[in-house]
């Protein structure tokens, strides 16, 4: 997930000038925060599934209600102010709702301590992202097009994370 999440980030520049032309430029900004999303979910994608196999779907299901009501809300409370960025900081609220009690619980599910499950469950996938990152953010230095910077940065930064992973 995260290698999917962190390429298209540090290529969103030339991902939206290939999407949308010369007004990808103006957007270009909103790839990271969109993306966001799934970098806050990912300590807790595989301990929800988790909770619902071994019957503790209340634990999922109170924290994704509360997420939704967030998703609902804040986007109305910071769209005015902060424009289009306002809906992507919106998503970003109702993951910092979501994840805590997702991971709290998924952990007492199976006897493992916040801590050591994080150090254990995510070291090794954000040091593969941390890798996708600069191999992919390196590619962006080279006097390329859009759509060579799109696809080298892409291979290298999945390169990278492959690299990294073994």
């Amino acid at each position: 997930t995260l290698p999917f999440a962190v390429v298209p980030a540090v290529r969103a520049g030339p991902l939206a000038g290939i999407w949308l032309g010369d007004a990808g430029a103006g957007v270009a900004h909103l790839v990271p925060l969109a993306l966001g999303y799934t970098l806050l979910n990912v300590p807790v994608q595989v301990l929800s599934n988790l909770m619902v196999g071994v019957g503790r779907v209340g634990s999922v299901v109170r924290p994704a209600v509360a997420a939704v009501v967030v998703n609902l809300v804040l986007p109305v409370v910071l769209v005015g102010p902060l424009g289009p960025e306002g809906a992507f900081l919106a998503s970003l609220g109702g993951a910092a709702v979501l994840v805590p009690p997702l991971l709290l619980a998924g952990c007492a599910a199976v006897g493992v301590p916040v801590r050591p499950f994080l150090a254990e469950a995510c070291r090794t996938p954000f040091l593969g992202a941390a890798a996708a990152v600069a191999a992919a953010g390196a590619v962006l230095a080279l006097p390329l097009g859009d759509l060579a910077t799109v696809a080298v940065g892409g291979a290298a930064g999945f390169e990278a994370h492959a690299l990294v992973r073994q």
